[in-house]
């Protein structure tokens, strides 16, 4: 069953936030001078822990995938944003709805030899959680934030010269008191550089 959880200070969440964008910053030139990659569109499904989170522990989700690298690049780098939610009712008058957000920044190593391409991935993620408990009488609303660790991994095949169609498994997890992450299952659809020539 889901419980309350307690709320972070408002100036935790600015800084974590301004960590995770200046990391971010940090990579945007060589992401921007990249001469091979692949972003991909993530559809598929979350799964949160049901002995917290239900009955909203199974979430929707969308989300963008990207590995950039430079021509010699043995790794490149990964980053990836990730929303996730749902909505059920609690009883007759009364309703949850939460949103989970991911946004991760890692490394990733992907085998292109091959018109089917195997990857995996991992490293940091920022996760924000926005939960609302509404009833005729009230609205109860909470949002929590943590810096965690994932690791993905999946593959997908190049169809044409550019067209990327496959699938990916992510796991998420944060600290023993933010229990925001999860097991992340879905189709990946997107496209990939340079052209390949079969």
């Amino acid at each position: 069953m889901f419980r309350k959880r307690h709320q972070l200070p408002y100036a935790v969440h600015a800084v974590l936030a301004a960590v995770a964008v200046l990391v971010a910053a940090m990579f945007l030139p060589a992401a921007a001078h990249a001469s091979q990659g692949a972003v991909h569109v993530f559809v598929g499904q979350k799964f949160l822990d049901e002995e917290d989170w239900e009955p909203i522990d199974t979430q929707f989700e969308l989300g963008i995938d990207a590995a950039l690298g430079g021509d010699d690049w043995p790794i490149w780098i990964n980053l990836g944003l990730f929303s996730a939610s749902d909505e059920e009712e609690l009883d007759i008058d009364e309703e949850v709805e939460a949103t989970t957000t991911e946004f991760s920044l890692g490394i990733n190593k992907t085998w292109t030899r091959r018109q089917f391409r195997p990857f995996v991935a991992g490293g940091l993620a920022f996760v924000n959680t926005d939960i609302e408990i509404r009833d005729p009488d009230e609205v109860f609303e909470d949002d929590d934030s943590g810096v965690g660790l994932y690791a993905q991994g999946g593959g997908y095949w190049r169809i044409g010269s550019s067209f990327n169609l496959g699938g990916m498994l992510r796991y998420s997890v944060f600290s023993d008191d933010f229990e925001g992450g999860g097991v992340h299952v879905g189709l990946i659809a997107g496209f990939g550089w340079p052209k390949a020539r079969y």
